[in-house]
């Protein structure tokens, strides 16, 4: 009896923790759609491939007056962004970098449409910390970004929420002739390290950056999942450079 018991318990965990809070981050489609995944495969830089990725989360509890969200993303590249791999650092290649915040028209229809709103909208800033901290890893840089809505939308704890399209435009490579930004096709990572959910009370959601549903990095060039270093909030990294 013990034995089953035990069996019982693990299964309630299984299927409890299927839908827990946290960010997801994919190419092709969301997760749960067909052709979702977390590897973007290798870029064609030569031939200037666009690459979206997608953001997804899940709240932690329910939000009466939601109204935007502050993102945090972390890169990580197989070599010196500030020299050898300088494609990677949105700071000051920032036109091969875009946030949008319209859901996609396939591959996300299990995903809330947060942002079918009229005046609703997204941006972004790259961050290069060792600019800042020159202790700081070269091969590490972040984007911070939010999306925003003019009204209210109701969200519950645990519901699929669509948070933006993250792009990346190869064509602003030195690989492609579109500038001199190197180290294109050098293995790289992306993970959605954080999403605060912002509401009109002040009253925010907790903050989110464990996997949920997929996984919250996605491989470009064959790319690894980075080691955890301490995260930075959009108010923060707007601090450092006023």
């Amino acid at each position: 009896m013990k034995k089953i018991a035990l069996l019982c318990a693990a299964s309630m965990l299984v299927v409890s923790s299927a839908f827990a809070s946290g960010v997801d981050l994919t190419v092709n489609a969301c997760p749960g759609s067909a052709g979702a995944s977390n590897d973007a495969g290798q870029l064609d830089c030569a031939g200037g491939q666009v690459v979206t990725l997608l953001a997804t989360f899940l709240p932690n509890e329910n939000l009466s007056d939601f109204v935007a969200i502050d993102v945090v993303y972390m890169v990580n590249v197989a070599g010196d962004i500030g020299s050898d791999a300088t494609f990677w650092n949105f700071a000051t290649n920032s036109d091969a970098l875009d946030v949008q915040s319209g859901r996609p028209a396939s591959g996300c229809s299990d995903y809330a449409a947060t942002w079918d709103d009229t005046g609703a909208g997204a941006g972004s800033l790259g961050v290069f910390p060792l600019d800042q901290y020159p202790s700081y890893p070269s091969n590490v840089s972040r984007v911070v970004a939010l999306a925003y809505r003019p009204t209210m939308l109701p969200l519950t704890a645990d519901e699929k929420v669509f948070g933006m399209l993250l792009t990346i435009d190869t064509s602003h490579s030195a690989e492609h002739g579109g500038g001199p930004a190197v180290g294109c096709t050098k293995p790289a990572s992306i993970t959605l390290s954080e999403v605060i959910p912002r509401t009109v009370s002040g009253i925010d959601g907790s903050s989110l950056g464990s996997p949920a549903l997929m996984g919250s990095t996605v491989a470009l060039n064959g790319g690894t999942a980075p080691v955890a270093t301490h995260k930075k909030t959009w108010g923060q990294l707007k601090a450092m450079y006023r």
